[in-house]
């Protein structure tokens, strides 16, 4: 992970850009060397044609009007020039580098989002690689940072380099002192953008990603429908708006750093401008006083000269900014060439003739990512085939952080987690996932048509069929029907005005129709019901458990409705099974799990009296 974190050479960084441009958008660079070409000559033709202009109105002495022909003609060559590299121009810019940009980027960035699909979840909670993907997207955030904004200066840099090599070979007839002014100027105003460049780079972008975090968990919480009702409840106004001003704070103090280190660069460049050109003007005007040059020379060497210390100073502001996406450039690579360390060993496929005979846990600890103590401590049990296991405890034993290690989006800090014997951790965790069909507490649906809810499939792969069973069997199938589209009607309204939102119950049954589509071997609830009363979790947990007959299932909750019919009841407390066996043995015990089941017992009396009247 360290050598991930080293930084790159500007040179490493802009081969590693070309070959990406080559890779996605061939033709891109062969437009932009031509483009760069054409620029550059094109800022020389006006000047020129000025200098024509000015010496035949000192100098030429005129006999006739056919005197002008050869002169009118050389201007008229050059105003044809000059429209035509105009079009060509524009065309390349317009019709072809834009568009081609446009699609680059976009390529870029799905590149960015399927890297980020495939971090392992573990590594994706942590805060420090969540600031390092927040700089990642700043990276590709607009056309003059990070990724892009390598090519575009680099492309400005082609332009500088063929634009001073013109004006050089044109002034430095005249006094080679301009040059040399010219370039130790130029110079001087490139180390100085550079090193305000790098302290920015070290003094907010590396630093701002924290606070935008922050910024928009805050915000987020103000525009955020689904806990509008608490916030007012517990009146959480003031609280929030003192943290946003907070936030708010530390970020205009970065800002307004930056600013204060910009506004001292651009003090010092325009005096060492000023410097430049009053020089500038001594040597032209001292050489058309001696007769070394004629006015129209004057003329288009002052305008050489300014060309030349222009794209000088181009040329080095825009290496300075080079070098600054470049450092950008390095956030983003980090994060496209990061390699998990668990994801490397997670290499082998389970056939597709796969037959499941047991899930172990097997002395099992973990800890989360700082914490000084494990939140599962020493945890060992065996799930069988078409085997029903309730995992139940107080809220805070460690169920979901459990089911989490069971489903590989964690990975045991000691202990094994083994599927038929072999260590889940070797297997790739897509086939491994294949295996597993779960119903969270929260039901997350997305912007596709419903089947493709359903199924978590593309519409040309999903079987309709069998989504139509999925959903008989949940009893949204009537609820489907009645919409225009049926199973093609899309949900939410990100993506379709037409979009359906359903109710807090339909989409439990989108949930349970998902995992009845699925099919797969082991079959997790995980605190589905928690927002169910007591008596109605029951009912739940039956139907639930005449669905997954066939298979082997795993119910997690803080409630007891589920481990009446479970062939094993693992009891947790504190990250530990404190009493494990079936409801029966259990009650038989007397102790903690007994005690709960008596508490709740009598909820489940009251609902049953309160639905009888």
């Amino acid at each position: 992970m360290e050598k991930n974190l080293q930084k790159t050479k500007p040179l490493q960084n802009l081969r590693y850009i070309l070959s990406s441009i080559h890779h996605h958008e061939k033709g891109v660079l062969i437009c932009t060397i031509l483009q760069s070409v054409i620029n550059a000559i094109n800022a020389f033709i006006i000047p020129y044609l000025l200098k024509l202009i000015i010496d035949i109105i000192t100098t030429v002495r005129l006999n006739t009007m056919n005197d002008l022909n050869p002169i009118f003609l050389k201007i008229g060559l050059i105003c044809l020039g000059k429209i035509i590299i105009e079009i060509v121009t524009d065309f390349l810019s317009l019709r072809i580098l834009n568009v081609k940009m446009i699609s680059l980027r976009n390529k870029v960035k799905i590149e960015e989002n399927e890297k980020i699909l495939s971090l392992d979840y573990e590594t994706l909670e942590n805060p420090d690689i969540q600031d390092k993907i927040n700089k990642a997207n700043m990276a590709l955030s607009n056309a003059w940072q990070g990724y892009e904004g390598m090519y575009n200066y680099l492309k400005n840099i082609l332009q500088n380099i063929i634009s001073s090599l013109i004006a050089f070979a044109v002034i430095f007839k005249v006094h080679f002192s301009i040059v040399i002014v010219v370039l130790g100027i130029v110079l001087i105003k490139y180390l100085l953008r550079d090193y305000t460049n790098k302290i920015n780079k070290r003094k907010f972008w590396d630093v701002i990603p924290i606070y935008r975090r922050k910024h928009s968990y805050v915000n987020n919480i103000s525009q955020n429908f689904d806990i509008s009702k608490d916030l007012r409840l517990y009146n959480m106004k003031t609280f929030i708006e003192k943290n946003q001003k907070e936030v708010q704070k530390n970020i205009n103090d970065l800002l307004i750093q930056k600013e204060k280190r910009l506004v001292r660069l651009l003090t010092v460049l325009n005096i060492l401008s000023i410097l430049q050109e009053g020089f500038l003007y001594a040597i032209l005007i001292y050489q058309v006083l001696h007769q070394k040059i004629t006015i129209g020379d004057f003329t288009f060497m002052l305008s050489s000269v300014r060309t030349l210390s222009f794209q000088l100073s181009f040329l080095f502001g825009n290496l300075a900014s080079l070098n600054n996406c470049s450092r950008e450039v390095d956030d983003l690579r980090w994060l496209l060439e990061y390699q998990d360390q668990l994801a490397t060993k997670q290499t082998q496929m389970l056939s597709d003739d796969f037959t499941f005979e047991s899930l172990e846990f097997k002395g099992v600890y973990f800890k989360y990512l700082n914490a000084t103590d494990y939140t599962i401590k020493d945890v060992s049990f065996t799930l069988s085939k078409n085997e029903k296991v309730a995992l139940v405890g107080y809220n805070g034993a460690g169920k979901t952080t459990l089911i989490k290690l069971l489903m590989g989006l964690y990975h045991p800090t000691k202990g094994e987690i083994l599927l038929n014997g072999q260590n889940i951790e070797v297997l790739n965790r897509d086939s491994y996932l294949k295996r597993i069909a779960p119903i969270f507490q929260d039901v997350n649906m997305f912007s596709f048509k419903l089947a493709e809810n359903v199924a978590m499939d593309f519409a040309e792969d999903l079987n309709e069929t069998k989504v139509e069973d999925a959903l008989r069997v949940a009893g949204l199938y009537d609820k489907v029907m009645s919409f225009p589209e049926k199973l093609q009607t899309p949900l939410l309204k990100n993506l379709y005005e037409n979009g359906v939102d359903l109710s807090g119950g339909e989409k439990q049954k989108l949930a349970i129709a998902r995992l009845i589509y699925k099919q797969k071997d082991i079959a997790i609830f995980d605190e589905p019901t928690s927002a169910l009363d007591a008596l109605a979790e029951s009912k739940l947990y039956q139907e639930f458990n005449e669905i997954v007959k066939n298979t082997s299932a795993i119910f997690i909750s803080h409630r007891l409705a589920s481990t009446y019919f479970c062939d094993k009841v693992f009891f947790l407390k504190e990250g530990q099974i404190i009493e494990q066996g079936t409801h029966q043995e259990l009650m038989a015990l007397q102790k903690e799990y007994y005690q709960l089941f008596l508490l709740q017992a009598k909820y489940y009396q009251k609902e049953e009296i309160e639905d009888e009247k």
